[in-house]
């Protein structure tokens, strides 16, 4: 028994664990709650705590929600829940995270769920944050961007439980309800309550 708890604890040593929380944020560009979500909780959260991967956390951002992908004469083709816009939102949305850097694209994203006008205001959006739109553009216009957008689809489609609301929040690849609610009304606390004491922000104790 010595020996077997000796080995163990020889096969610790090394072993960095991990206090850095992963949230997953499934989302649609036109949807007001996804909206409401990422300008009024998520953004200024991240921007609290140092950006999108921070010491504390690292926030990815999967812009599909509840559409639907078919793939029909060699090219994708899609159906989501607020219209055609909506699916073109999605692509640009997808672009940026794809050709900007994490801070940028969730500066750019946050423009456009503010703007509420996708994809009209895709351009603008790019000056106001200070970023080139060239790439997002090149990527929005030809195969890459639906190509992108029906990987999204694939991991949303996937989900154990399945999507059934938007925005669909999950930590750590864990989903539960008193987290998705919770988050919504303040997701400084939710992150708050998952961090180690050790390791929690200064912020949560304000």
């Amino acid at each position: 028994m010595k020996v077997v708890l000796g080995l163990l604890i020889l096969g610790l040593v090394g072993v960095s664990f991990q206090a850095q929380l992963r949230l997953t944020v499934y989302y649609e560009s036109l949807c007001p709650d996804s909206r409401r979500f990422i300008i009024n909780q998520l953004y200024p959260t991240l921007n609290l705590l140092g950006g999108v991967n921070n010491e504390f956390l690292e926030a990815e951002f999967v812009p599909y929600g509840k559409a639907n992908t078919t793939f029909v004469n060699g090219t994708y083709e899609f159906v989501c829940q607020h219209g055609r816009n909506e699916c073109l939102g999605n692509i640009i949305h997808n672009c940026a995270l794809a050709k900007l850097h994490k801070n940028e694209s969730a500066a750019y994203i946050n423009c456009m769920m503010d703007s509420f006008n996708a994809p009209i205001d895709a351009e603008a959006c790019a000056i106001s944050v200070g970023v080139n739109y060239t790439r997002i553009g090149e990527c929005y216009n030809n195969w890459e961007g639906p190509t992108i957008l029906a990987s999204a689809g694939i991991r949303t489609h996937d989900l154990d439980p399945t999507l059934y609301y938007v925005p669909w929040i999950v930590y750590n690849d864990v989903w539960r309800v008193e987290d998705m609610i919770g988050s919504e009304q303040n997701l400084l606390n939710v992150i708050c309550q998952k961090l180690d004491n050790s390791t929690r922000p200064t912020q949560c104790d304000q």
